[in-house]
């Protein structure tokens, strides 16, 4: 069974590392540090998670400057037509 209570999320940037949050934080509160610490420190995401991304960047966090790419554009479309 995961104990929920052990969790930590790091990030490793130049060979330190930063810890994004301890004792059970949130998965989610840990991404949000990490997207920003990409975005304080102008380091760029790791290729395979470039679209990924970029769609978080673009529609969720509506970043000024970020230029959705056209694979992410066409997933909101669908996402946005898809009907529950």
């Amino acid at each position: 069974m995961l104990d929920k209570t052990s969790s930590q999320f790091f990030v490793a940037v130049e060979g330190q590392v930063i810890t994004l949050g301890r004792n059970g934080a949130k998965a989610l509160v840990a991404f949000d540090k990490l997207n920003k610490v990409h975005h304080a420190l102008d380091v760029h995401y790791a290729e395979p998670f470039t679209y990924f991304y970029n769609f978080i960047d673009a529609f969720l966090y509506k970043f000024n400057g970020v230029t959705a790419l056209n694979v992410c554009l066409d997933l909101n479309t669908t996402i946005l037509n898809c009907e529950v």
